[in-house]
């Protein structure tokens, strides 16, 4: 028989709160491991690692636990408070604003949206890019972030791609292939939209870095930019028009959006 997991210190981070959390909420109700696991589609093991704090949780396990013990959301509000702990402070405010958005423009030079991300390819980036952080934790957020893809309230999503993105192996080609699989699927959204902006065309408007426009339910429009050193909102008019004309010009010189998923899927088969 195995052992139960051990009690954590609830004080130590917010993910260890959640697993306490879990635990005597569980305990409570009298269920056993197996018992929850049955209920929320997870083996008695996943189930302890989350109690033991040893797996990082993720938004459909703490809706799933809302849902089963009648807390109205205060797992939910755990996950958000996991979600702000192992993001960096810089980039805290953008995932609220992509939740409110209902349009979204962007324009990536370096790598897969993170919209569009599989787990994989996820990992190895911030494997690369982020060698001490807490890997599992941040691949998490970064999944959890595309729940906004799903359901009535889908937002509008324009994606232009610079090539040498959809050329840049990151971890593998099997990594890469699922990766390429999850962009020609989101195509099939009506409101999805990707396209590749050609190395054909030389200089272009882009040049300057990936950035993101979000559009609000009120019209407001938002920037969004990253550097090394960090991300910030933009508001003001000025800077939010200059971004507009710049993305509409890069999208003027990408490719349409059949030739850009041919692209994609004829990369994909060389691999």
């Amino acid at each position: 028989m195995s052992r139960p997991p051990r009690r954590v210190n609830p004080y130590a981070s917010p993910r260890m709160f959640f697993a306490a959390e879990m635990r005597r909420k569980r305990e409570k109700a009298g269920l056993s491991m197996d018992q929850v696991g049955d209920q929320l589609g997870y083996s008695r093991q996943q189930i302890g690692n989350f109690e033991a704090g040893q797996a990082a949780p993720n938004a459909a396990l703490a809706k799933g636990l809302d849902r089963l013990y009648g807390t109205d959301g205060i797992f939910a509000e755990l996950w958000h408070l996991i979600e702000s702990d192992v993001v960096p402070i810089w980039f805290r405010d953008f995932p609220g604003l992509e939740r409110q958005a209902v349009d979204m423009r962007i324009f990536e030079s370096q790598v897969i949206t993170g919209l569009l991300q599989t787990e994989d390819y996820a990992r190895e980036l911030l494997r690369a890019t982020q060698p001490s952080g807490q890997i599992d934790e941040q691949v998490a957020a970064r999944i959890a972030r595309q729940e906004i893809l799903t359901g009535d309230d889908h937002p509008w999503l324009w994606v232009v791609l610079d090539e040498p993105v959809i050329h840049r192996v990151v971890g593998s080609r099997s990594i890469m292939k699922a990766q390429f699989e999850r962009l020609l699927e989101a195509t099939e959204h009506p409101k999805m939209s990707i396209r590749v902006l050609p190395i054909t065309c030389g200089a272009h408007a882009g040049l300057d870095g990936s950035f993101i426009l979000l559009k609000m339910d009120d019209g407001k429009e938002v920037l969004w930019v990253e550097g090394t050193t960090g991300g910030q909102p933009i508001e003001a008019r000025d800077r939010v028009n200059e971004a507009v004309v710049r993305y509409d010009l890069i999208r003027d010189n990408a490719l349409p959006v059949e030739e850009s998923l041919a692209l994609i899927a004829k990369t994909m088969e060389q691999l």
